[in-house]
């Protein structure tokens, strides 16, 4: 029962923030449990604040995401980029509604951050030993992760956003250049 409760919670925060109606900063406690239909002391019993529902949120949605990482932290044949089309668009399309709330509008600003750090660390071991361009391995994960990040809001802030079997070529268009650098670049 306290599962499904916090789940109507987190639908009607969504809900709400999903309406073109309300101001995300005018959302309250009040507005979401009576969205929920259930009392405030009741959204209270499940969540700290406003703030930590977006926490779980976050957390929710980046979970898929953090286990796809995992699975492809050692580097092989495999491109990021490919691992990345293949495995974390879809990913991202399925959960676009939730993402979009907490990315793109002013939800949560930690969103941007946690990812960039997440896929940084990730891109880390795919960076080690290029030599042709002069930047630390780290400039490059973080450049890299920066731009998938750039890549993937802009892609899911439209309002009806490409499936992930049309966006992946996109996408994999525009990371060719970056894709050539890690894979050709490594000194031997």
């Amino acid at each position: 029962m306290a599962r499904n409760t916090e789940q109507k919670i987190i639908d009607a925060f969504l809900n709400i923030a999903n309406s073109e109606k309300t101001e995300f900063s005018n959302i309250t406690v009040k507005m979401i449990a009576q969205k929920a239909h259930i009392t405030s002391p009741t959204f209270y019993n499940h969540f700290n604040s406003i703030a930590h529902l977006i926490e779980v949120i976050r957390e929710d949605a980046a979970k898929p995401l953090l286990e796809i990482l995992e699975t492809y932290k050692e580097v092989g044949e495999q491109s990021p980029f490919e691992i990345i089309a293949k495995e974390i668009l879809p990913i991202l399309y399925q959960n676009r509604t939730r993402i979009r709330i907490i990315c793109i509008a002013p939800a949560d600003f930690n969103w941007h951050l946690f990812l960039e750090n997440r896929y940084t660390e990730w891109f880390l071991p795919y960076c080690k030993g290029i030599r042709e361009i002069d930047f630390s391995e780290e400039w490059l994960a973080r450049f890299f992760a920066k731009t998938i990040v750039t890549i993937t809001t802009l892609w899911l802030a439209d309002p009806i956003p490409e499936p992930p079997k049309l966006f992946q070529g996109k996408f994999l268009a525009l990371m060719d250049t970056h894709s050539k650098i890690i894979s050709g670049q490594r000194a031997s």
